[in-house]
């Protein structure tokens, strides 16, 4: 190779990775004009949540108070069907206590919590509502 045609050759390898560089240069650029942008919106719309909540007043902010003695001042009784091996199943009226027994011998922890005028079924464990399948 001659003198001239390698410095040609070098001009060319400097002029494609001059542009290349100037190309990465720009890219990176633009990626992090993108992320600094996406950050502030990030932060600004957090900002504007946060400040938009309105406080709550301090009555509504008492805790839950539930006394699991006073279930038992309410009515002692809840309809409730039991089936004993026939085709038509039985209808008997149970208190409270029977009925948390014979789901006892069912296999069930449950306890029946009243409230206002509904009854609900309570897991004994967790206290969350129970589902009978």
């Amino acid at each position: 190779m001659s003198r001239e045609s390698t410095v040609t050759r070098r001009a060319a390898i400097l002029s494609t990775a001059g542009a290349a560089m100037d190309n990465a240069h720009r890219r990176r650029t633009r990626n992090a004009r993108i992320a600094s942008a996406a950050a502030i919106l990030a932060f600004a719309f957090t900002t504007a949540i946060l400040f938009s909540r309105t406080p709550r007043p301090a009555d509504q902010l008492r805790p839950l108070a539930i006394d699991f003695q006073s279930i038992h001042a309410t009515t002692a009784s809840v309809d409730f069907a039991i089936v004993r091996e026939t085709t038509v199943p039985l209808l008997d009226t149970l208190t409270d206590a029977e009925a948390e027994v014979a789901l006892e011998e069912a296999g069930y922890c449950v306890r029946l919590l009243r409230m206002g005028t509904t009854t609900k079924l309570v897991d004994c464990s967790s206290g969350m509502p129970a589902i009978i399948r």
